[in-house]
């Protein structure tokens, strides 16, 4: 309940009006939203991946624990200034993409080449929308992103580690042919061939066997 007094002169009377309000409903909607923003904080300091938020010049506004950590600097190196973490060769992509998401456009698992406060470089994946204000103006970008360095490592390293098990492969003078086998009634029946190598259709003279049954290519 909010009391208000209000007092005015008439001659050399005075009179006195209090007005009375029921703000319950008010201090509910204040509560509310001060509750939905403790636990928007909450979650942005406990998240795992980096969150950062930019102003449409593109200089920082929020930068989260998660961000310090994955990418080395500290909240008040970085609020107030333009992403630290752009190499100098990738700032016209990152004005490009910027611009994309101030007109609305959301960016889902962007794969991305950035660099750590010690000069390393990561690779990253990225989340991005733009933010609004009451009138649906652009005022500023959330940008979410995940570390994948590990992860693109390993991928590199699979497919080095592919393509010199296919040039083994290739190249070996034993023919070798690479076939799944077949069941009928739990029973095997033929086999198809997978992939065999140079050798194989050298030794055999069987051609374009891949895909096909070894009882038709025979």
């Amino acid at each position: 309940m909010e009391l208000s007094l209000a007092t005015w002169a008439v001659g050399k009377q005075n009179f006195y009006t209090w007005i009375v309000r029921d703000i319950s409903e008010s201090k509910e909607k204040e509560e509310a939203l001060r509750a939905a923003n403790e636990t928007l904080r909450a979650l942005i300091h406990a998240s795992p991946l980096a969150i950062t938020v930019l102003d449409p010049a593109g200089n920082v506004r929020l930068w989260n624990p998660a961000a310090e950590r994955i990418f080395g600097w500290r909240e008040p190196e970085v609020v107030g200034r333009p992403l630290p973490f752009v190499p100098e060769t990738k700032q016209e992509d990152f004005t490009a993409l910027r611009e994309r998401v101030l007109q609305g456009e959301l960016l889902a698992g962007v794969e991305l080449r950035r660099q750590r406060r010690d000069g390393t470089p990561i690779d990253v994946s990225l989340w991005a929308g733009p933010l609004h204000d009451a009138k649906g103006d652009s005022i500023g970008i959330v940008g979410i992103l995940a570390d994948i360095t590990e992860r693109k490592r390993s991928e590199e390293a699979l497919a080095e580690s592919e393509k010199r098990y296919h040039s083994l492969f290739e190249n070996m003078l034993d023919g070798f042919a690479y076939c799944r086998m077949l069941f009928e009634d739990n029973r095997p029946q033929d086999f198809i061939y997978l992939a065999v190598n140079i050798a194989f259709e050298k030794l055999t003279g069987l051609k374009n066997v891949v895909g096909r049954k070894v009882t038709e290519a025979i």
